[in-house]
């Protein structure tokens, strides 16, 4: 969401190990970081995002245009 002083867009981050815990909106650079995380074969893990980032925009829409199962890729996409 943007917020009304025009700091751009906000997200509100989860705590996977705390999930109960209420947090402030943050800018998306704020958000979805690990400590101490160890990159390991970081080309390949990119290569995977970018799999599923670039399908994702056609997902949602179909997912705003009420026909998400429409197409097997859109839930090849979304699926856990």
């Amino acid at each position: 969401m943007d917020e009304p002083d025009d700091r751009g867009p906000q997200v509100r981050p989860v705590d996977v190990h705390f999930p109960e815990r209420s947090n402030k909106l943050k800018s998306t650079r704020a958000c979805g970081w690990a400590e101490n995380f160890i990159a390991h074969d970081a080309a390949s893990a990119e290569d995977l995002w970018n799999s599923v980032e670039s399908r994702a925009p056609a997902a949602f829409e179909a997912v705003d245009a009420g026909t998400p199962f429409a197409d097997p890729l859109h839930m090849e996409t979304c699926a856990p």
